[in-house]
Parts: structure tokens; C-alpha cells; sequence
């Protein structure tokens, strides 16, 4: 019998099926072969989906009252994944009894004890005994007192059954040894469906910060589809103009069964009736669904009165599963107002927030001031801070999240996303764009600023911090203790792109304003005048303003707007300045492709050494005469235009040697701008003209790596169904709690597929993100021959190298070979317990710094990348390279 027309059989008549049962079905009947094992399959399906299909809900709320309680243990900073309890079990096993001890760094006698705690309040507060906080800040500062600490309780449940936990201002739990991520910032929306075991239930919650509580609770599931409503992203209507936009719709499936052709539907008094198929939910999962919100044709925007409006979402599943009354706010002219737009990174519904000029006039051409929010500012709180402008737009991007990724990766890129926008919908100057931002914003500054330079007229970071291992040092990681140099390095590597220390060289035509109060006690002043002088003995310029007696966040005066962000002499600054798109003399620094390849008319093609420091220096010396210094270059070319060169021809010289004299002809009959000059370097050492050798297969700014670059671009989660029960199950929960994570992190969206549903439209618009080896992973299966890398159960092969037993995990991120222009990112083991720890040192924030690939084992919960085996990149031509590795 075809598969094909086994499943048909499996779903007549059924909108619900899991792909587990199916496999098995399928195992059974590949291993037996006889009609008497389909029908028995059949039955047995039929009986275990109804089962499951009918699965009760919790009736009301669970109260967890008593708790045990441990810590705090030392974490270093991105180290949240180290496991504190091995000793007795692990996080996922451990059953720890009052009086346990463990050893810690941090507690007198450098031993704490498990201790009974009760629920107070609605919150589990752990008290942390024989701590010296003063003396561990004294001793290692601020990375001193990060710490982590457990809380561990069981209850009863009376059945089977399904339900959602809340567990607010915590990273991670763990239900029945399962690992979940739960809400580290307390939102108090993320709702994660779970299954109830009949009996003891057992959670173990993992906190951070040094004086700690978190709120746990067990909710019933308000329906088998439910939208949560609490983390709706809405756009506001602005009072005469057409709303054209997009809301974005958590739907969440607490059912354990796939549900197909589900189909959120909006509509209002004012609102078109719009629909949008939701293809597959698979089970316990949740997406946020992308769905767009517009006007009807015959409602005038003059005529909505009021200052909210509502439209209704529903979520229909051959009859509606769950409806909203969703607010939409109606904003006059002189208010600010939130704009929602599709992200190209991964097709979610993102929002930004505008402050108009004064007396906005649609015809008129205006400068734009690009805001950047600090840590759990939102959007609107961050342009609510400005006093309107007669000449400009104020404009917070959101960093995906209210925390977000510091405005490096995702937030970086939003933030360029949302300067799009404005560029397409409103007239703006781009050589009047101007970059501010305060605290975690003026982080951004620094990050965005100096890897976009040509971007900007001028940038003004306020209260901001260089980098993480000058703002939270990162000695105390257990990467420092156990991972030799060399391996440490390629982690130093990734991260290297977030030393804005390294790239102040790029910031030679971007005038910047600094501002600092003198007695911040969250970012400390020091990180505003080491910018400072790094600037002014470059002999850029460089304004500084440091505010005595001023803390983190302050003000002055009766000024309309907040002084730290709205300082009146800093928008005096950026009013005063005008970009120049092409410098006479550009200095680029760039170690990462990816991130950036080019600064104004100079473009690096390739680097001769990967994600080393690469330093390019050009300069227009008369009309017809360009220098250039390259260092760890392997080609370049140089855009120009006839703002630089006033001459029919141009010579080109490059480290001291004359490259060549070369005819400028138009771009494209575009007499302003010449067809680009580019320049390799040969084996000697020396350049030549000409552009770098094009291979068939290599690395391009646009599909260079590493691991986190297969989430720059749309993607899906694919789960392997083509092994046992145990692999499925484990590949589907790794999936699903991936994407959660993906949603409360990023504000993201991403669909959660089996394998079987991957076809040929999908291979050629995504990235795959693969869950599982090639022996339950038939996308994996598919491809397993085509990698550089092989996993296979109880070995890995890396070129001439193998690796040889159990629990061992792979990440790797590669060209499909299925379509070479998308990745593939690899999370695949040696065996389950290898599959299982691909769920840890987690790429979904900044300073992760994973590599193209990497191998690991338990060890890394104990010693963090002490426990890796092998780390590295691949080279220009996406091959193995040992001298990019380490082992």
C-alpha cells in the first residue's frame, strides 16, 4: 500500500492527526506487511486520536503552594545553560529533599541547602542565606552577583489533562524532566500548553538575579484553539489617513493532535473581512499569526470618530474555535501613533512607533531622528519622551521585543527594517537621518552606528555602553575555566562583530554627540568617556556632555521632552548636520561579511582569513587618483560616482603599488555614477584588477554564516517523524518549544512542520530548520550524503575525524543542498540524549557565538564550552578547513 493513500485512509473524515501514531502505523506495516496489521493499525488509531481528541482540560486553577528552594550558584554572563544539580540527578531528574546540599562559590562554607518555601502572595521568593553580595561585587563587580538558583515542587493531578502554565520571571522549567522556556522578563502573557500527568506532577523552575521570585501557575486551557490576546500587535489608525496594515495573532493549539486549514478571520464596522489560512498548528504549539487589518473602500478615515474602534479575530475550525473584540486606537494628526509591517526576516507582524513633525504637511521633505529604546522601554514610551519637531520624524524601532537582543542581530536589523519603512511610506532626507538612543539604546547607537555608518548624518548615543565584556565581563563563564584558548577563540570570533571598540575607525564621517550623567550607577560613565577618547585620538569629531550629578535616567528643567534622550543642544547637533553620501576618504572595519560588507562606495568581496579583523582604507587623493590600504582583504571593489572623480579616467593604487589606469564608464546610461572597479589579490600577495574568482559554491554576504544566520531570512522548523515514538516526540517538543521561544523573544513567527510536509515551494522560500538525524529526519535523510559533516546513530564523522558513542549533538548551519541559495541549520545526535542537548547553548540572543559548526556533549551543562569537542568554519567555498576549526 503507497503512503499517500495509507494517510488518506488514516484521515477520512478526521481533521486531526498525529504524526507519531502515523509513523508507528507505517513501521508496523513495513515490518509485517499484512492487510491483518493495517486494519489492527487502523482500529488502534482510530481509539488512541479519540482519545486523545477528547483529553479534558483542567477545570480551574492550581494552586502550587509548597516549594523547595536552592542557591544562588555563580553563572557567567550567556551561561544560563550550565546545570548546577549533576551531582544529584540533573535538572531534569533531580528530586531534591530539604536539607540537600550543593557546592556553590557564593554562600559562606561554599555550601547551600534546599529549604522549604511557601507561596506568599501569588509569589515563590527564594532567600538566599550566608551571602556577602557587597563583598562578591566587591571582589568581581557586576558579574560577581549574577547567580541562578532552583525551586522545586510536585502536585497532584486527578487525570490525563491538558492545561497552560504561566511561570513569570523565569528562563526555564522543567515539567516531568521535559524542558519548557518560560517568561525571564515577567510580561505576564506567555502561556504555554502542557499535558498533565495522571498523579505526581513534578516542576523544577530555574531563576535568575540575586534577589529572586517568580509566579508559577497552572491555568485550565480556555478552549483546544484559544488566541492570546494579551500579546496582540495592533497598528493605530491615524485620523485621515487609510489603514493598510497588519496585526499580529498568537493562536494557540492545547490539543495534542495537528489541527489543518485553520483560519483566522478579521473583520469590524470599518474593517474589511479578511482571512488567513493557518496551512498546519501541530500539537501543544503555538504561532503568531501574520494577518492583515485595512479599512473598508467605502469608509472615509475623516469620518471614525472616537479615540478606539474595534475589530473582531476569530479563529475557525470548521466552526469559530475562539473570538476577540481586538482595540484599535484612532490618533489625531499631532499624536503619535504606532505602524505595523511584515519583517523580511521571518514574515511576523512587527510594529513601530512615530512622533509626526509639528504641523505635518505630506508634501514637505523632512529630516528623521531614529530612537532606540532601552531595556523594557516600549516603543511609544521611548518617542513619548521627544517634544515634537517642526523638521523632523521621531522613530522608535521596537528591537523586536521591549528587552530584545540589544540591538545586535534581530534588533539590529529591525531597526534597519523600520528606516525602510519610513523611507517608503513618508518623504524623508537620507542624508538628514540622525541616531540616538539611551542605555541599552545607546548600546545600539554605538553598534549600529559604527557598522552603518553611511546611514547617518550624525549619531548621539545617552548612557550607553561599549560592549558586553565592558559592561558585564565575561571571565566568570565557565568557557574561561575549562575551554582551552583556541577553542574559546572561535566563540570570540562570532562575538568580535559586538566589540564596538573595534569598528570606532568606521565613524570618520559620522559626527557624534555623547551624553552621560556623571553618576550613573547602571552604566557607568567610564563606557561614555572611553568612546570619547578613542574618538578624539582618531581626530574625529566628537562632542561629549557629561552631566554632573546626573544618574541613568533624568531630567531638567520644564522642557516638553525628557533631557537624557530629548537633550535640546543634541537636536541643536543633529539639526546643524548633513550627511555626505561620498566621502572623499573612507576607513571601513569590518570581521564579519554578513553583518556588513560595505560603508559608503567602498565593498569588501572577501577576507583572506574569516572573521579576523579586516581593514580597508580609500581615499580619492586628486580627480583622478584613488589609495587604497587593505589588510586581510581578498578583494574589493569601489563604487564611484562623479561626486569623487571629475575625470574620464581614474589610476588606482593599493598598499603602495600602482594597480592599473582604468576607463570610468556610466552605470546603466547613469552618467553620475561608473560601472564598479573591483580588485582580487593574487597568490604573491599582491592585487590585480579584476572581481574575486566566482565559484559555483561560496560564501556571499548574503549566505555567509554562522548558525545564527539562519534566522536573518524566512524560515520553518521541521521535525523528523520517520524515527520511533521516542524521537518523534522528542523532535516535535524541541520544535515547538523553540518556536515559543522564538515568539515571547523575537515577537517572531515561524511555522512548526513535520518533515512529510515539506515540499518543493517550501525547500525553494526557506530555510529549514531541521529537528532530528537522518534516521527520523527524511529531510536530513534526504541531504545527509550532500554535508560536510555526517551523524550518524553512535558516530560522527567530520572529514578524516570520527567521533565514536553516545550523547553527542550536532549543530551546523550549510547551504541546502536541496537549494543552495537557503540554509539548513542541523540539530541532529548521536543517539536521544545526544538529540536532547541540541536544545542548549542557544543561538536565539546576542553574544551567543556559535560557529558554522559545532560538537558537543554533556559536559558543556557542567563547563560550557569545555564540553565542546569541536568547533570551527567553513571556508570561502563552504568547505571543511582545519585551520578555521579546533578540536
Amino acid at each position: 500500500m503507497k503512503k499517500a493513500t495509507f494517510y488518506q485512509i488514516m484521515n477520512v473524515g478526521h481533521p486531526l492527526i498525529t504524526h507519531h501514531h502515523f509513523g508507528e502505523a507505517m513501521r508496523t506495516i513495513k515490518n509485517f506487511g499484512t492487510a491483518f496489521h493495517v486494519i489492527v493499525w487502523i482500529i488502534l488509531l482510530a481509539g488512541t486520536r479519540s482519545a486523545d481528541a477528547a483529553l479534558p482540560t483542567l477545570d480551574e486553577p492550581l494552586i502550587v503552594a509548597d516549594w523547595l528552594t536552592v542557591g544562588p550558584f555563580s553563572v557567567g554572563t550567556r551561561e544560563g545553560y550550565i546545570d548546577f544539580l549533576t551531582a544529584h540527578g540533573g535538572e531534569e531528574g533531580i528530586r531534591p529533599e530539604a536539607g540537600m546540599e550543593h557546592l556553590t562559590i557564593m554562600a559562606e562554607g561554599g555550601r547551600v541547602r534546599w529549604t522549604e518555601t511557601k507561596l506568599e502572595a501569588g509569589k515563590v521568593k527564594l532567600s538566599y542565606e550566608g551571602v556577602n553580595w557587597d563583598l562578591l561585587q566587591e571582589s568581581d563587580g557586576h558579574a560577581g552577583q549574577r547567580c541562578v538558583g532552583y525551586a522545586y515542587a510536585e502536585f497532584q493531578s486527578d487525570r490525563r489533562q491538558r492545561a497552560l502554565v504561566m511561570a513569570e520571571r523565569t528562563g526555564k522549567f522543567w515539567l516531568n524532566g521535559e524542558p519548557y522556556y518560560g517568561d525571564g522578563y515577567g510580561h505576564n502573557f506567555v502561556k504555554i500548553p502542557v499535558v498533565l500527568r495522571k498523579g505526581i506532577n513534578r516542576v523544577l523552575v530555574k531563576v535568575g538575579r540575586s534577589k529572586p521570585w517568580f509566579s508559577f501557575r497552572v491555568l485550565p486551557a480556555e478552549g483546544a484553539l484559544m488566541i492570546n490576546d494579551r500579546d496582540l500587535t495592533t497598528p493605530d489608525i491615524v485620523a485621515g489617513e487609510r489603514l493598510d496594515g497588519w496585526i499580529g495573532v498568537p493562536v494557540v493549539n492545547t490539543t495534542t493532535e495537528q489541527v489543518r486549514d485553520v483560519k483566522i478571520v478579521v473583520e469590524g464596522d470599518v474593517f474589511e473581512r479578511t482571512e488567513t489560512v493557518l496551512p498546519n498548528l501541530e500539537p501543544l504549539t503555538m504561532e503568531k499569526v501574520p494577518v492583515p487589518i485595512r479599512l473598508k473602500k467605502d469608509v472615509e478615515p475623516a469620518a471614525i470618530s472616537g479615540d478606539t474602534v474595534y475589530a473582531t479575530v476569530s479563529v475557525v475550525l470548521n466552526d469559530v474555535q475562539d473570538e476577540r473584540w481586538v482595540p484599535i486606537r484612532v490618533r489625531q494628526k499631532d499624536m503619535s501613533y504606532r505602524i505595523t509591517f511584515r519583517s523580511g526576516m521571518d514574515g511576523s507582524a512587527q510594529h513601530f512607533s512615530v512622533r509626526p513633525p509639528s504641523n505635518f504637511d505630506p508634501e514637505r521633505t523632512y529630516a528623521l531622528i531614529l530612537s532606540l529604546h532601552g531595556a523594557s522601554v516600549p516603543s511609544d514610551g521611548q518617542v513619548g519622551c521627544y517634544a515634537p519637531k517642526d523638521w523632523a520624524f521621531v522613530v522608535a524601532p521596537t528591537n523586536r521585543r521591549r528587552f530584545g537582543f540589544d540591538w545586535q542581530d534581530w534588533g539590529r536589523r529591525d531597526a534597519l527594517e523600520v528606516l525602510e519603512q519610513m523611507e517608503q511610506r513618508y518623504r524623508i532626507d537620507p542624508d538628514r537621518i540622525y541616531l540616538t538612543g539611551h542605555s541599552m539604546g545607546g548600546h545600539g547607537v554605538w553598534h549600529v552606528g559604527l557598522h552603518h555608518a553611511d546611514r547617518f548624518a550624525a549619531m548621539a548615543p545617552s548612557a550607553g555602553w561599549n560592549s558586553f565584556p565592558l559592561y558585564v565581563p565575561l571571565y566568570l563563564r565557565k568557557d574561561y575555566m575549562y575551554a582551552p584558548p583556541a577553542l574559546r577563540s572561535i566563540w570570540e570570533r562570532v562575538i568580535r562583530e559586538d566589540r564596538t571598540e573595534a569598528f570606532m575607525e568606521n565613524a570618520l564621517n559620522v559626527p557624534a554627540f555623547v551624553l552621560h550623567g556623571s553618576d550613573d550607577d547602571d552604566v557607568p560613565v567610564t563606557h561614555a568617556r572611553r568612546a570619547v577618547e578613542m574618538l578624539t585620538g582618531l581626530g574625529y569629531e566628537v562632542t561629549y556632555r557629561e552631566k554632573p550629578g546626573k544618574g541613568h535616567w533624568w531630567d531638567e528643567g520644564d522642557l516638553p521632552g525628557t533631557a537624557c534622550v530629548d537633550y535640546p543642544e543634541m537636536m541643536a547637533f543633529f539639526k546643524e548636520r548633513t550627511r555626505n553620501p561620498a566621502p572623499r576618504r573612507v576607513v571601513f572595519v569590518t570581521t564579519d561579511l554578513g553583518v556588513n560588507d560595505r560603508l559608503y562606495w567602498v565593498q569588501v568581496d572577501g577576507l583572506k582569513r574569516l572573521y579576523e579583523d579586516a581593514r580597508i582604507e580609500a581615499e580619492v587623493i586628486d580627480d583622478h587618483t584613488i589609495r587604497v590600504t587593505a589588510g586581510n582583504i581578498a578583494g574589493f571593489t569601489l563604487h564611484l560616482t562623479d561626486a569623487l572623480i571629475d575625470a574620464e579616467r581614474v589610476t588606482v593604487e593599493v598598499n603602495g603599488s600602482r594597480i592599473g589606469d582604468f576607463r570610468l564608464e556610466p552605470a546603466g546610461g547613469n552618467p553620475q555614477s561608473f560601472l564598479p572597479l573591483s580588485f582580487h589579490i593574487r597568490k604573491d600577495g599582491r592585487f590585480r584588477a579584476g572581481p574575486m574568482k566566482k565559484r559555483r559554491f561560496q560564501k556571499t554576504s548574503e549566505q555567509y554564516g554562522p548558525i545564527k544566520a539562519a534566522y536573518f531570512s524566512p524560515f520553518v522548523f521541521v521535525y523528523g517523524t520517520s524515527g520511533d515514538a521516542e524521537q518523534t516526540a522528542l523532535n516535535l517538543h524541541l520544535a515547538r518549544i523553540k518556536a515559543q521561544l522564538w515568539w515571547w523573544r523575537a515577537n517572531g513567527h515561524v511555522r512548526v512542520v513535520p518533515d512529510e510536509a515539506v515540499d518543493e515551494e517550501m525547500i525553494e522560500d526557506y530555510n529549514l530548520i531541521l529537528f532530528g538525524g537522518s534516521e527520523s529526519n527524511t529531510i536530513m535523510a534526504r541531504i545527509a550524503g550532500k554535508l560536510p559533516i555526517s551523524v550518524q546513530p553512535g558516530s560522527i564523522t567530520v572529514g578524516d575525524r570520527k567521533i565514536e558513542g553516545e550523547g553527542w549533538a550536532v549543530r551546523m548551519i550549510y547551504p541546502n543542498p536541496l537549494n543552495r541559495k537557503r540554509f539548513v541549520l542541523v540539530n541532529a545526535g548521536t543517539d536521544v540524549e545526544g538529540m536532547r542537548l541540541t536544545e542548549v547553548l542557544g543561538t536565539m540572543h546576542s553574544a551567543a557565538g556559535l560557529p558554522d559548526y559545532i560538537i558537543y556533549n554533556r559536559e558543556v551543562k557542567t563547563k560550557g564550552w569545555g564540553g565542546v569537542t569541536a568547533a570551527g568554519f567553513f571556508d570561502q567555498t563552504w568547505r571543511l578547513d582545519r585551520r578555521l576549526g579546533e578540536w
